[in-house]
C-alpha cells in the first residue's frame, strides 16, 4: 500500500503536470501568435528613442513619444529666454499640439500671433504638447524639460486630463504596442513613478509583453497581462486583478491629479487650468491654490470648429486661444465672437428633383466662405477627409436631421442610386419575422444642380463624438414611441429600398448604432478656415462642385452670422496678469 507522504507527491505531481501542460498550450496556441502579430504593428525603425533637442533619450523613455514638427515646439526656442521676455509655455496632448491643423494654427501659435497683434510684443508662446498624451506625461514633460524654461505662465487644457491614458503603460488598445510610458501610482499619501523597464525599443517591448509578467505591470496597470490579452477576442478586455488599487480607474486618476497639480504650483509661478469636464474644473478649484486659475472652456464641437478625426480645426483652435488670452491679460470672463449656422431661406431651398450629375463624377467638393474652403465630407467609420466621391460611386447624399439642426452640422448618408422624387424616408421595424412601417418624412432636394437631399424629423437628436456618431428617436407626432414595440425588435432607417442604419429600442429612445453603416459629416480640413474678424456680420455657405475640367458650381449650402459668446468666469482673477510693455 501506498504511503500518503507518496499518494500526496504524486498528487501534486500531476497538478503541476496539467498546470505545465496547460501553460505550454497557453503559449504556443495564444500568445505566441498574440506576440508575433503585436512585433510587427507600428514597429519603430531606430533600436532607442534618440535624443532631440533639450530631450535626453532616457526621458524620452518616460514619456513615450514626442512631437516637435510644429514651428511654436519649444525645441525652437533656448532654455533661456531673453531681456525683457516672458514667456507663456502650453502643456497638453493632441489638441495642444495642433493635430490635425496646419504649422501656423495649433493654438499656441494663434495665441502668439493675438499676443502680437495686440501690442503684447514681450511675450512668447512655447508649446510642450504632445499626440497621445495624458496629464502623467503632460507633467512629465514640465516637470522634466518645461521646468528649465524659464517659464511665467503655464497653461493647461483644453483636453489632456483622461483617465484611461493615466492609469496604464499602453493606453493604445494595442494599437501601437511599442508606445508604452511611464505613470504616477498613488503611495502613503502621495505618488511614485513606476517606470517602464528596458532601454531600447525591443527591451520595453518583451518586458511589457513577457508570458510570465513582471510585478511592476502586474501591479501598476489596469491592462491585464499579456498572457491574459492573448486569449481575449480582439478588441475584448477584462480587469486586472492583481491591480493595486481598487476604487475605480475615474477616482484614482483625479486623486493622482490633484496631487501633480499641488506639485506643479509649488514651481510655476502661475498657472491657468481651463478644461470642459466637470469633474476637472471641480477638482482645481477644490485645491484652493492662489498661483492656479480654474475655469471652464468655451467649446464649439460643430462645424467649422471642428477637423475630420474631432479634434479643433483652425477655427476651433482660435477660440482657445482667445480665452486663455483672456485670462492671462484681464483674469475674468469676457466675450468671444462665433458663427452660428444657419440653413437657407426654408422657402426656396430644397424644393424641387435634382436633375445634377451623381456625386461621384466630381473630382473634389467642399465648403467655403467667399474663396476659402472651410469644410469637406468626411466619412467617420473610416476618419477619411473626402474631397470626392469617385471612389466609393456613390450618388447622392441624403441628411438625417432635427429640424432645429442646420444642414451643415446633419449627419449624410450615401445612395448607390438614384431614387424617386419624395422618396419617404421609412422606420423599418422588424420583430419576429413580421415587418411594419412608418413615415418620418420625406427628401426634399437641396438644389437641382446636386444631388443632396434632407429629411428633417421631429423627436430626432444626435450624439457626435470621437468614438461614436449615433441617431436617437424618441418618437414625434405621427410616430409615437408608445406604439412602438418595446424590446425584441430590430429597427431600420431606409430610404428608397436603401437601409441607412439601424438600431434598438433602449428604455424611452430608439438608438441608432454607427456600427458598420456609412456617415458623413462636415468637417474642417488642414489650412481651411476663415478669420472671423474679416467677415461681416452675416453671410452664406457655398457648396463647391469642381468637375474634371476644374469647371465650378456653387450652390448655398446655408447661412452663417455672427453671435457673441461668453467666456466662462474662471475661479479667481490671476494673481500676475500679463500687462503691455
Amino acid at each position: 500500500m501506498r504511503s500518503p507522504i507518496r499518494k500526496a507527491i504524486n498528487v501534486l505531481s500531476y497538478g503541476v503536470y496539467l498546470i505545465a501542460a496547460v501553460l505550454v498550450m497557453i503559449y504556443v496556441v495564444f500568445w505566441t501568435p498574440f506576440v508575433d502579430d503585436l512585433e510587427t504593428r507600428r514597429a519603430p525603425k531606430d533600436e532607442r528613442h534618440k535624443a532631440v533637442t533639450h530631450i535626453s533619450s532616457a526621458v524620452l523613455n518616460r514619456l513615450g513619444s514626442l512631437g516637435t514638427e510644429k514651428k511654436s515646439s519649444f525645441v525652437n526656442f533656448s532654455k533661456v529666454k531673453e531681456p525683457g521676455i516672458r514667456r507663456v509655455c502650453a502643456f497638453g496632448d493632441s489638441y495642444t499640439y495642433g493635430y490635425e491643423v496646419a504649422e501656423d494654427d495649433d493654438f499656441p501659435t494663434i495665441l502668439q500671433d493675438l499676443f502680437e497683434r495686440r501690442g503684447y510684443t514681450h511675450i512668447r508662446v512655447l508649446n510642450f504638447g504632445n499626440i497621445w498624451y495624458g496629464f502623467h506625461q503632460a507633467y512629465l514633460i514640465w516637470d522634466l524639460v518645461g521646468s528649465h524654461f524659464d517659464c511665467d505662465y503655464v497653461i493647461l487644457g483644453p483636453e489632456s486630463f483622461q483617465p484611461n491614458r493615466d492609469t496604464r503603460f499602453n493606453h493604445t488598445n494595442m494599437k501601437e504596442p511599442y508606445y508604452l510610458h511611464s505613470r504616477f501610482v498613488l503611495e502613503d499619501g502621495g505618488l511614485r513613478l513606476i517606470d517602464v523597464v528596458g532601454d531600447t525599443h525591443e527591451e520595453r517591448f518583451s518586458n511589457y509583453f513577457s508570458f510570465f509578467p513582471r510585478w511592476e505591470y502586474l501591479r501598476y496597470d489596469r491592462n491585464p497581462p499579456a498572457i491574459v490579452q492573448s486569449m481575449l477576442i480582439e478588441g475584448r478586455t477584462i480587469s486586472n486583478p492583481f491591480y493595486y488599487y481598487r476604487g475605480s480607474e475615474e477616482e484614482e486618476a483625479l486623486k493622482t491629479y490633484g496631487l501633480l497639480l499641488r506639485q506643479l504650483a509649488e514651481r510655476a509661478p502661475n498657472i491657468v487650468l481651463a478644461h470642459d469636464r466637470s469633474e476637472i474644473i471641480e477638482l482645481g478649484k477644490s485645491l484652493e491654490i492662489d498661483n492656479l486659475v480654474v475655469t471652464a472652456t468655451l467649446r464649439q464641437r460643430r462645424f467649422p470648429y471642428w477637423a475630420p478625426d474631432a479634434h479643433n480645426s483652425a477655427m476651433g483652435n482660435r477660440i482657445v486661444a482667445e480665452q486663455f488670452f483672456t485670462h492671462l491679460v484681464a483674469g475674468t470672463g469676457g466675450q468671444l465672437t462665433v458663427l452660428a449656422s444657419l440653413d437657407t431661406d426654408p422657402e426656396t431651398a430644397m424644393i424641387g428633383m435634382t436633375t445634377a450629375p451623381t456625386l461621384s463624377t466630381f473630382k473634389r467638393i467642399e465648403v467655403r466662405i467667399g474663396d476659402q474652403p472651410v469644410g469637406r465630407f468626411t466619412s467617420t467609420r473610416q476618419r477619411k477627409d473626402y474631397r470626392h466621391f469617385q471612389d466609393d460611386e456613390i450618388d447622392a447624399l441624403i441628411a438625417i436631421r432635427s429640424p432645429d439642426t442646420p444642414l451643415v452640422d446633419a449627419f449624410f448618408f450615401p445612395l448607390g442610386r438614384a431614387i424617386d422624387r419624395d422618396a419617404p424616408l421609412i422606420l423599418r421595424v422588424v420583430r419576429e419575422g413580421e415587418t411594419e412601417t412608418h413615415v418620418l418624412g420625406r427628401i426634399r432636394w437641396l438644389d437641382p444642380r446636386v444631388r443632396i437631399g434632407s429629411v428633417a424629423v421631429q423627436g430626432l437628436r444626435y450624439k457626435r463624438g470621437y468614438y461614436e456618431n449615433n441617431l436617437y428617436f424618441g418618437g414625434d407626432d405621427t410616430v409615437s414611441l408608445d406604439a412602438l414595440p418595446a424590446g425584441g425588435a430590430r429597427f431600420e432607417l431606409s430610404i428608397g429600398g436603401e437601409q441607412l442604419i439601424q438600431g434598438n429600442r433602449r428604455k424611452n429612445v430608439i438608438k441608432f448604432d454607427q456600427g458598420d453603416a456609412e456617415i458623413y459629416i462636415l468637417r474642417s480640413a488642414e489650412g481651411q478656415g476663415v478669420d472671423v474678424d474679416t467677415l461681416g456680420s452675416r453671410g452664406t455657405y457655398d457648396l463647391v462642385l469642381i468637375d474634371e475640367r476644374d469647371g465650378e458650381q456653387r450652390v448655398p449650402f446655408g447661412t452663417w452670422e455672427k453671435r457673441s459668446a461668453t467666456v466662462p468666469t474662471p475661479n479667481h482673477a490671476i494673481t500676475d496678469p500679463i500687462v503691455r510693455p
